[in-house]
């Protein structure tokens, strides 16, 4: 992966702007990435520069760029950066790293980044004890992987959005389902509105 994939050590000082709204990152194990939200558990009550305090290490990421969980990479906690997060921060424990683009697709890489075989693998390289194991990033660059054209990779990586995006509908109908059904239970609305 090192010839592919270039670190980005890109330094950010969120205390030197203290005005500035940054926009933090969580990474889940499915590769979705989030905005950490302020005022949840031991956030900061906004993600002004203000609020942050010493101890953590920012990076910004940019659109494009692959994020890796160094704690939970062998968990399948692996993504691209998509344009709305463009100039976002994470701590150090998420390297960031700028893709080859015109040898691999981010998003191919993802992919196989969290497959089962690569998931074995990555579990296989990390270092530590208990539920504090890290990949380390040396390792996770002398990974080898197998790498078809970059039109192949596009295709599979858009079939799997598709696939994605199908789900998400399909989710989002579902919980408006609940909600409607709870609500005639509850006498909030009429059965008949459900049933028509």
């Amino acid at each position: 992966l090192g010839d592919l994939l270039k670190r980005r050590e890109e330094e950010v000082e969120p205390r030197e702007s203290p005005d500035r709204e940054f926009v933090t990152l969580t990474l889940s194990q499915d590769g979705t990435l989030a905005a950490r939200e302020p005022g949840k558990g031991r956030n900061p009550p906004s993600w002004h520069g203000a609020y942050f305090t010493g101890g953590s290490r920012w990076f910004r990421a940019h659109a494009g760029d692959l994020v890796i969980s160094q704690i939970d990479l062998w968990k399948g906690c692996v993504a691209v950066i998509p344009a709305q997060y463009d100039q976002s921060i994470v701590t150090q424990e998420f390297p960031v790293y700028k893709v080859d683009t015109a040898r691999l697709d981010p998003r191919y890489l993802a992919l196989l980044l969290r497959s089962q075989y690569f998931q074995r693998a990555i579990r296989a390289i990390t270092t530590g004890h208990s539920n504090r194991r890290r990949t380390q990033s040396e390792d996770f660059e002398d990974l080898r992987i197998f790498l078809p054209d970059l039109e192949t990779q596009r295709v599979i990586a858009g079939l799997v959005e598709a696939k994605r995006g199908i789900v998400a509908d399909a989710e989002s109908d579902f919980r408006s389902l609940v909600r409607q059904v709870e609500g005639m239970m509850l006498g909030e609305r009429d059965p008949t509105d459900l049933l028509s």
